[in-house]
């Protein structure tokens, strides 16, 4: 018994040693860590790029990466994708992080355990042959049917509130603070809600190094209920499979940590309270364009999580996603692409920004039907796809059928419609497209009348959104009305 008790006490105390350094042990620690770090960026590498990778995942994951993992690691240290490349210290921290477990960051303990690993990396070593095996993922086996979210009504009076959810900065491989942003969303674009979503492979994972715990801090500094919600997330970039936003965790990862659509969306549908939106669907270069997000194969486990795809970024408006950017489906937008497949997606966009620039890049904006302005009004919205695109500012529109907001999810039925436009600066809605399943069904020429009101036909696994062009040129994108189970 004696002996049972002093081995428990010993196991307890070793593992309070590594939980508890001191800073002085904690400062050495760091010291030894970013000198090898440096020493990795630092290095003239004898072999080529792809030998290094293969090389690193022997040394620290005991396997060696899949073609596809090769190929992604490789595309991110060449910078293609991002602004910036990752360093190759970066690569390695991440390796680290895949080591530590389901924990997504690195310990002190972790890393008190591993720093020898780190600091005696073979720079110079070519990769072994026919010792490593190659690392494997648990085998994506879900069905491709058509599975339904439940009936949803969004049957209450709301505000419309206008932001987005997509820009960068320094934290990743932007320009400027991430208070600069916040700030210029707030005080000098006039936006209602905004968040800064910086790329994860370029943020760290070091225990004195949180990125993303800073880019929350400072949201939540921004945060004013009644005034302007100051929400936050991170951009999953893959060179080849697209770019992904993931708002509302406190948690992140990144292409390398989780590199396939199935291990994201695993990993989303786990997180409670968070989205994700297809980032700017098409820009991927067409030597792979054939696997971005997997041509958009719908995911059970987030099927709920899941709820927009940008039909504008940067200054690609709304106009050129619906009729010039195409999609895998031919004759079809990535709006239509995506719910023709099985998701419930809603339409959002994002500036994008990189350049300083936070809500005035140009006027380009998410429109959100919300109860309040605050961050979980908002948040609720998105879930709820209660969302627009607009080219204008401050133009809004609404669309309702049998009194239910866009986004809503209705049983079949023959049903009254309405869709209602408004723009504080009287800039008036000439034409008006009304569309289901990707065809143009009802088209309407306005003039001082701004308000339609018509009847539909909804049957199983159609689906209905709106298309409004302004008599400036500026296009309105409705999320669609879904017609489930």
């Amino acid at each position: 018994m004696k002996t049972l008790l002093f081995s428990a006490l010993i196991v307890l105390l070793s593992q309070f040693s590594f939980a508890d350094l001191s800073i002085q042990e904690q400062d050495h620690l760091k010291r030894r860590t970013m000198l090898a770090m440096e020493k990795i960026d630092n290095a003239i590498l004898i072999n080529n790029t792809q030998d290094f990778i293969i090389s690193m995942y022997q040394q620290i994951l005991k396997v060696s990466p899949n073609e596809e993992e090769l190929l992604t690691i490789s595309m991110l240290l060449d910078g293609y994708g991002l602004h910036n490349p990752i360093d190759r210290s970066h690569f390695v921290e991440q390796l680290l992080v895949i080591k530590a477990g389901d924990s997504d960051h690195i310990s002190w303990k972790f890393l008190s355990e591993n720093i020898q690993l780190l600091e005696n990396l073979n720079l110079k070593s070519l990769p072994v042959s026919g010792v490593f095996e190659v690392r494997e993922f648990e085998e994506d086996v879900e069905v491709q049917r058509h599975r339904y979210l439940k009936p949803l009504r969004n049957n209450e009076e709301y505000n419309v509130y206008f932001g987005y959810l997509h820009a960068h900065s320094e934290l990743s491989d932007g320009r400027g603070d991430a208070r600069d942003a916040y700030s210029m969303a707030k005080e000098i674009a006039g936006l209602d809600y905004f968040a800064l979503t910086d790329h994860s492979e370029l943020l760290h994972f070091w225990p004195w190094e949180k990125k993303y715990k800073k880019l929350i801090e400072v949201s939540n500094e921004f945060n004013e209920n009644g005034r302007f919600a100051a929400l936050y997330g991170f951009e999953w970039s893959h060179p080849i499979l697209g770019h992904f936003n993931v708002v509302n965790t406190k948690k992140y990862t990144s292409a390398i940590l989780r590199p396939t659509m199935w291990f994201l969306m695993r990993w989303l549908g786990k997180k409670k309270g968070a989205f994700g939106r297809f980032n700017h669907p098409g820009r991927i270069n067409m030597k792979y364009w054939p696997k971005e997000f997997n041509k958009l194969k719908v995911y059970k486990k987030a099927l709920k999580n899941v709820v927009g795809i940008e039909m504008f970024n940067k200054r690609d408006g709304v106009k050129q996603y619906l009729y010039e950017r195409g999609s895998f489906k031919k004759n079809h937008n990535f709006l239509d692409n995506a719910n023709l497949k099985g998701w419930y997606v809603g339409t959002v966009g994002g500036q994008d920004n990189h350049d300083a620039d936070w809500g005035l890049r140009n006027d380009f904006r998410v429109g959100v039907w919300a109860k309040e302005l605050t961050r979980q009004g908002i948040v609720d919205a998105y879930f709820a796809r209660r969302t627009f695109a607009t080219e204008d500012k401050n133009a809004w529109m609404s669309f309702r059928v049998d009194g239910a907001e866009m986004g809503s999810r209705l049983t079949p039925g023959n049903y009254q419609f309405t869709i209602h436009f408004g723009d504080p600066d009287g800039e008036a809605v000439k034409s008006v497209k009304l569309v289901k399943r990707g065809r143009v069904i009802k088209e309407y020429d306005l003039s001082e009348n701004q308000t339609i009101t018509d009847r539909l036909e909804g049957e199983k696994k159609d689906y209905f959104y709106v298309v409004a062009e302004q008599s400036d040129g500026d296009f309105l994108l409705s999320s669609p009305v879904w017609i489930v189970k």
